[in-house]
C-alpha cells in the first residue's frame, strides 16, 4: 500500500511542478509581449508627436510602472506561489482537482486516496486496501497529459508578433524610430528640438584636393521634406549646386589654390561649416625639347618650348628637359617603356631618345599626395625618309628608232647618292648587263635629269632584247640607301629576216611615195600653165590669180617637205641595212651617189625663186611674175625629171643591193651543207640532229628560190632587163636536198654524203651564175653607156661647133638682110638638136648616177637661152640674140666639160678588175677640194694673163674664140664646185666670202663672155685666190667632210632637239637654283613649296 501511494504522490508532485512551469512561462510570454508592443507604441508616440518633458516623463513613469505591475502578476506571484506551495496538502487536493477535472474518472479517486491517507490508523489495513484498489484505477493514467501545452503555446505564437514587429522595424531601416523615441523618453529631462526636415550627407570620402586641381563636392539629402534645389555659400558667394539626379547635388570647385570654408543651405535648414582642405600637388612648369634630325637630311638642331607635340624626321635624337615643382619622381613612358626619372635639387630631369617611328608618350608625376595621377600626353609624328620616287618618259627619234631622249624627274625627301641605268641585253647566244652612273645633283630634292639613248653603242645583236631601267638611291644611310627602280623599258631588236622585210616593205612605201610626186608635179605643172595663161589673157593681176600662185608656193613648200622625208628615209633605211648586211664598195659608191641625188632633187635656185615670186605678188608686178612663172615652169620639169630618174635609180640599186644580199645567203648555206656532207660520214653524229640540219638547210634553199623569184620581179621592171634564168639549176639543188634527207632518213650516210656534195656543187654553181650575170650585165651596161655617153659629147660638139658659127654670122649681119631669117631658123634647128641631146642624156642619167642634176639643168639652160635667142631675132633685136647664143655655147661648152670628165671616170672603172672598188673614190670623198680649185684658179688666171698681155701670135678668131669657150667653161666649173662646197661650212664669215669668191667669178664669166678681159678682171682673179686659201684653211679645221657626216648622221638628235635638251638643262637648273635657296619655311609651307616645284618639273616632260 505504502508503494502505491508514494507513487500517486510522486506524481502529483510532478505534475504540480509541470504546471507551475507552464504557468510561470505563459505569464513570461504575455509579460514580453505587452512589454514589446507598449515599447513600441510609446515609441511611435514620441517620435511623430515629439512631446515636451513633462508629458515624456509621464510617459516614461507610467511605462515603467504599468511594466512592473505586470511582472509582478504574471511572473513574480506565480513563481511564489510554485515555491510555497510545492509540497503542501492544499496543493496536493489543488493538483488532483486539476487532474480530476482533466479526467473525471479518476477525480474521486485520488480524493478518496488522500483522504484514507489522512484518516485514522484503526482502519490502517482497510485504507491501504482501499487505496491499493483505488490505485489500480488510476495508475493506469499519465498526469502530464492533463497539462494543456496547446494553450501555452498558442499563446507563445500570439507573443511573437510583437517580436515579429519589432524585427521588421530594425531590418526596415527604421531603427531611429525606436533609438532616437527611446533616448528621448529616456532623457526626459532634456529638451529636444525638433530635427529639419532634411539633412545633408557628404558622399565624399575625404574633403581634399590636389593644387591646381578640380574638385567635385557630391552631396546627398535625405529626410521626408527634401527642397528640389541647394545652395552652397563659398566666402558670401552664393550659388546653386547642380542637380544630378534624386536627391543628389554637385559642385565643382575649379583649379583649387588654397583652402576653401563653405556650408549648404536652403531656406533655413543649413550645415555645418566644412572645409575644402588643399594638397601641394607636383607639377611640370617648363618642358624644353631639342631635336637633332640625322646628318643625311642636312635639318639644323630645332627646339620646342612647352610644346610636346613636335615633328620629327625619322631617326631624330630627342632630348627632354623637364622643369617640376612640388615633384619627388616623374614617370616617362614611351614606345610602351616607363623610365622614372628623379628631378635634382633645381627640380630638372632630362631624358634622350632616338626616335625611328611615330610614338604617343606621356609624362606623369608624383609626390606624398599623389602617385602618377595626372598624365600628360603628347604625339610625335615622325616623318620618315621616303622612298626616292621616279618618274621616267621616253621619246623616240622618229625616223631613227635606235635613238632615244629619256626624260626623267626625281624626288626624294633630303636628297640622293647616286643614280644608275641598267641595261639587261638578251641575245640569241650571249646575255649582257651594263650598268651605268648617271651624274645628278645630289644635294638637289627634285631635279630633271636626261639621257641620250643610242641602242647602237650597246651590244644588242639582230632578234635581241633589250630591258633597261634607272635606280635611284637616296642618302638616307640609316635605312642602308634606299632605292626605287623605275618603269622598265623594253627594246626589241628585229631579227635579220625581220629587218629586211621592213626595208624591202618601207623601200616599197618610199617608191610609191616618189611615183604620187611624179603625179603631183604634173598637176601642179596644169596649174603652173594655167596661171600662166591667166597672166597673159587679163591685164591686171587679180586677186585670185595672187592667191592661185600664193597656194602654188605652198604646194611646192610641202613637196620639198615631203622630199626631205623621203630623203631621210632612204638614208636611215640604207644605213640599217647597212648595219646588218655587208654591201660591196661599188654598191656603198652607188648609195652615196644616191644621198647626193636625192638632196639636190630641189636646188637652191628654186628656194631662191619662190622667195621672188612672193615677192612679185606682193609687188603686184604682172611682168616679173609673169617671168618668175615661166621660169618655175622650168624648174618644174627639172624636179618631175630628177624624181623620175631617182625613182629608177632608186629600184636599180634595190635590184643590186638584193642580188648582193642573195649571193651573200647563197655563199653561206653552200658552206653550211658543204660542212653538213663532212658531218653525215662521222657515225658519231646522231640521224636525228643531221635530219634537223638537213631540213633547216632545204627551208633555206626555200627562202632563197623565193628571193630570187623576188629578183626577177624586181628585174622585169628595169628597162633593158634580161632574167636571171635560175630555175633548172634551183630545181636541181632542191632535189639534191630533198634526196640527201631522204638518204639520212634510210640510214645511209654515204649517200646522203654524197647528194649534199651535189648540193655543194650545185649552190656554187648558181653563186658564180649570179655574180657572172651581175658583172656581164655591168660590163655591158658600163660599155653602152660609154658608147652613148661618147655620142653625146660628140652630138653636144657639134651643137657647139655650129651655135658658135651661127653666132658669129648672126653678128656680122644687118638686121634687114634677106638670110637673116634663113639663119634664125637654123637657130630652131640647133634648139631641136639640143632637146634631143637632153632627151638622151636625161635617158642616160637614169643609169649613170654620176650626172648630177646640175649637168641635167645646164642643157635646160640652153634651151632656155635658145628660146630666148629666138625671140629677140624675131624682133631683130640682133645684140641681145647673140648675147644668148654666147650663153648657149658657154653651157654647151659646160655641159661637154663635165661629160668628158664623167666619161674618163666611167672608162677607169670599165678598164679595172675591180670596178668601183679601187679606182674610184671612197664614198663622202669624191668633192672637189680648195686646193685643187685653187691651182685650177691659179691656171686660168695664167691663161688670162697672156690672153691679156698677147703672148699668143697672131691667133685666130676661132682660135681666140675657142680659148674663151675653154675659159668660160673651167670658170663655171670652178664655180660650181665650190657651190657644192657651200654646204660643208658653218661659219658666216667664210660663207659669206665664200659667196664673194662665187660673186667675182660669175663677174668673170661675164667678162669672158663679152671678151672683155681687163685689169680688174685680173684682179677679181687674184682675190678669188686668196678667198679659195682662206677656205682651205678653214675647211681643214672643220675636219671637212667627216664631222659634217658625223653631225647629220652619228648625232642622236637633230639640231632642234638639241637645242630643246639644252633649254630644258638651263631652265631645270634654274629652277634648282632656286629650290637649294627656299626661305625660311615651317614644315607645312615647305611641302606646299616642294609639291608646287614637283607639279612644274612634271609639266615639263
Amino acid at each position: 500500500m505504502g508503494n502505491s501511494y508514494n507513487d500517486i504522490i510522486s506524481r502529483l508532485e510532478k505534475f504540480s511542478v509541470a504546471y507551475h512551469k507552464n504557468i510561470i512561462f505563459r505569464g513570461l510570454i504575455s509579460f514580453i509581449s505587452i512589454l514589446v508592443i507598449l515599447f513600441i507604441v510609446i515609441c511611435f508616440i514620441e517620435y511623430f508627436s515629439f512631446l515636451n518633458p513633462i508629458y515624456r516623463k509621464i510617459l516614461f513613469w507610467t511605462y515603467l510602472l504599468f511594466i512592473s505591475s505586470l511582472f509582478i502578476k504574471l511572473v513574480f506571484i506565480p513563481i511564489l506561489n510554485f515555491i510555497k506551495k510545492i509540497n503542501s496538502n492544499e496543493e496536493k487536493k489543488r493538483v488532483a482537482k486539476l487532474i480530476g477535472q482533466h479526467f473525471p474518472e479518476i477525480e474521486d479517486k485520488l480524493n478518496n486516496i488522500l483522504e484514507l491517507k489522512n484518516m485514522d490508523s484503526q482502519s490502517k489495513n482497510l485504507i491501504e486496501a482501499s487505496i491499493e484498489k483505488k490505485y489500480l484505477g488510476i495508475k493506469k493514467f499519465s498526469f502530464q497529459n492533463a497539462i494543456d501545452w496547446k494553450k501555452t503555446i498558442k499563446y507563445l505564437k500570439i507573443s511573437s508578433l510583437p517580436l515579429l514587429l519589432l524585427l521588421i522595424i530594425f531590418f526596415s531601416g527604421n531603427t531611429r524610430v525606436i533609438s532616437q523615441a527611446s533616448n528621448r523618453i529616456i532623457n526626459y529631462n532634456t529638451t529636444f528640438t525638433p530635427p529639419p526636415p532634411f539633412t545633408f550627407e557628404i558622399l565624399n570620402k575625404k574633403l581634399e584636393v590636389l593644387e591646381k586641381t578640380d574638385f567635385e563636392l557630391s552631396v546627398k539629402l535625405s529626410g521626408n521634406k527634401k527642397p528640389d534645389k541647394l545652395f552652397i555659400n563659398i566666402n558670401n558667394d552664393i550659388t546653386q549646386m547642380e542637380i544630378k539626379g534624386d536627391d543628389l547635388y554637385s559642385y565643382l570647385f575649379k583649379n583649387v589654390t588654397n583652402n576653401i570654408l563653405f556650408e549648404l543651405f536652403f531656406d533655413e535648414t543649413r550645415s555645418k561649416t566644412l572645409e575644402l582642405v588643399l594638397l601641394p600637388a607636383p607639377t611640370l612648369n617648363e618642358m624644353k625639347i631639342i631635336v637633332r634630325a640625322p646628318k643625311h637630311t642636312g635639318l639644323k638642331k630645332q627646339e620646342f618650348k612647352n610644346s610636346g607635340v613636335i615633328k620629327a624626321p625619322e631617326g631624330s635624337l630627342i632630348r627632354w628637359e623637364l622643369k617640376n615643382d612640388d615633384t619627388d619622381s616623374v614617370l616617362f613612358n614611351i614606345n610602351n617603356f616607363n623610365f622614372i626619372l628623379k628631378p635634382n635639387e633645381n627640380g630638372y630631369c632630362f631624358l634622350e631618345k632616338k626616335i625611328n617611328k611615330s610614338t604617343i608618350y606621356s609624362i606623369s608625376s608624383s609626390n606624398k599626395f599623389s602617385s602618377f595621377k595626372d598624365t600628360l600626353q603628347y604625339n610625335i609624328d615622325i616623318i620618315k625618309d621616303g622612298f626616292p620616287l621616279i618618274s621616267v618618259e621616253e621619246f623616240s627619234d622618229s625616223i631613227n628608232l635606235d635613238n632615244k631622249l629619256i626624260s626623267g624627274v626625281i624626288q626624294d625627301d633630303y636628297g640622293f647618292s647616286k643614280l644608275f641605268f641598267t641595261a639587261n641585253i638578251n641575245n640569241p647566244e650571249l646575255d649582257t648587263i651594263i650598268r651605268e652612273r648617271i651624274k645628278i645633283n645630289t644635294n638637289s630634292k627634285n631635279q630633271t635629269f636626261f639621257k641620250i639613248l643610242n641602242i647602237k653603242d650597246y651590244p644588242l645583236e639582230a632578234g635581241g632584247e633589250m630591258e633597261y631601267f634607272f635606280t635611284i638611291y637616296d642618302n638616307d644611310k640609316i635605312n642602308n640607301y634606299k632605292k626605287t627602280r623605275s618603269k622598265n623599258f623594253i627594246f626589241n631588236k628585229p631579227s635579220k629576216k625581220e629587218v629586211i622585210e621592213n626595208l624591202d616593205n618601207e623601200n616599197i612605201k618610199i617608191e610609191e611615195e616618189l611615183e604620187a610626186q611624179l603625179n603631183a608635179m604634173k598637176d601642179l605643172k596644169k596649174e603652173i600653165e594655167e596661171i600662166e595663161k591667166n597672166l597673159i589673157e587679163k591685164k591686171d593681176l587679180e586677186w585670185k590669180e595672187k592667191e592661185k600662185v600664193k597656194n602654188l608656193l605652198k604646194k611646192y613648200q610641202k613637196l620639198e617637205e615631203t622630199l626631205n622625208e623621203v630623203n631621210k628615209k632612204i638614208n636611215n633605211n640604207q644605213k640599217e641595212r647597212n648595219q646588218i648586211q655587208k654591201i660591196s664598195e661599188q654598191l656603198l659608191q652607188k648609195q652615196q651617189k644616191l644621198e647626193e641625188l636625192f638632196k639636190k632633187i630641189m636646188p637652191e635656185e628654186m628656194k631662191k625663186l619662190f622667195k621672188e615670186l612672193a615677192n612679185s605678188i606682193e609687188n603686184f608686178d604682172k611682168k616679173e611674175l609673169q617671168e618668175k612663172i615661166e621660169k618655175l615652169k622650168i624648174s618644174n620639169d627639172d624636179i618631175e625629171k630628177e624624181i623620175d630618174r631617182n625613182l629608177e635609180l632608186l629600184k636599180q640599186f634595190e635590184f643590186d643591193q638584193k642580188l648582193e644580199e642573195t649571193i651573200d645567203d647563197l655563199k653561206k648555206l653552200k658552206e653550211k651543207e658543204e660542212k653538213l656532207s663532212n658531218l653525215s660520214t662521222k657515225k658519231e653524229n646522231e640521224l636525228n640532229k643531221l635530219e634537223e640540219k638537213q631540213k633547216s638547210n632545204l627551208e633555206d634553199f626555200e627562202k632563197l628560190k623565193e628571193k630570187l623569184k623576188n629578183l626577177n620581179k624586181l628585174k622585169n621592171e628595169l628597162p633593158k632587163s634580161n632574167p636571171l634564168n635560175t630555175e633548172k639549176i634551183e630545181e636541181e639543188i632542191q632535189n639534191s636536198m630533198e634526196n640527201s634527207l631522204k638518204q639520212l632518213e634510210k640510214n645511209k650516210r654515204k649517200q646522203a654524203s654524197k647528194s649534199q656534195q651535189l648540193s655543194t656543187k650545185k649552190l656554187s654553181e648558181l653563186e658564180e651564175k649570179l655574180n657572172e650575170q651581175k658583172q656581164k650585165e655591168s660590163m655591158e651596161q658600163q660599155t653602152e653607156n660609154i658608147e652613148t655617153l661618147r655620142q653625146i659629147l660628140e652630138n653636144l660638139i657639134y651643137f657647139s661647133v655650129e651655135e658658135e658659127n651661127l653666132m658669129l654670122t648672126m653678128g656680122s649681119l644687118d638686121s634687114d638682110d634677106p638670110r637673116y631669117i634663113q639663119f634664125m631658123y637654123k637657130q630652131g634647128e640647133l634648139r631641136n638638136d639640143a632637146s634631143i641631146i637632153e632627151d638622151s642624156l636625161f635617158a642616160l642619167s637614169k643609169r649613170i648616177p654620176e650626172i648630177s642634176p646640175t649637168i641635167n639643168r645646164e642643157i635646160n639652160v640652153i634651151q632656155e637661152k635658145t628660146n630666148e635667142a629666138i625671140d629677140h631675132f624675131r624682133e631683130r633685136e640682133t645684140f641681145k640674140g647673140t648675147s644668148k647664143q654666147q650663153y648657149i655655147m658657154t653651157a654647151a661648152n659646160n655641159l661637154a666639160v663635165l661629160l668628158g670628165d664623167i666619161l674618163e671616170q666611167i672608162q677607169k672603172e670599165l678598164s679595172s678588175d675591180m670596178p668601183s672598188s679601187q679606182e674610184c673614190q671612197k664614198p663622202g670623198k669624191g668633192k672637189p677640194k680648195p686646193g685643187d680649185l685653187k691651182r685650177m684658179q691659179q691656171e686660168l688666171k695664167d691663161e688670162m694673163e697672156k690672153m691679156k698681155n698677147g703672148e699668143k701670135n697672131s691667133p685666130s678668131q676661132e682660135s681666140i674664140s675657142k680659148e674663151l669657150v675653154e675659159m668660160l667653161a673651167k670658170q663655171e666649173k670652178i664655180r660650181m664646185a665650190l657651190q657644192e662646197i657651200e654646204g660643208d661650212l658653218d661659219n658666216k664669215n667664210e660663207l659669206k666670202s665664200l659667196k664673194e669668191a662665187i660673186e667675182n667669178m660669175e663677174k668673170n664669166e661675164q667678162d669672158i663672155v663679152n671678151r672683155n678681159i681687163t685689169i680688174e678682171t685680173l684682179q677679181r682673179q687674184r682675190e678669188i685666190e686668196n678667198k679659195l686659201l682662206e677656205l682651205e684653211g678653214a675647211l681643214r679645221e672643220q675636219g671637212k667632210k667627216e664631222e659634217r657626216e658625223g653631225f647629220e648622221s652619228e648625232d642622236y638628235l637633230n639640231i632642234e632637239d638639241e637645242i630643246k635638251l639644252k633649254y630644258e638643262l638651263i631652265k631645270s637648273n634654274q629652277k634648282e637654283l632656286l629650290k637649294t635657296s627656299p626661305p625660311s619655311l615651317t614644315n607645312y609651307f615647305q611641302e606646299k613649296v616642294d609639291n608646287y616645284f614637283n607639279k612644274l618639273i612634271k609639266e615639263d616632260l
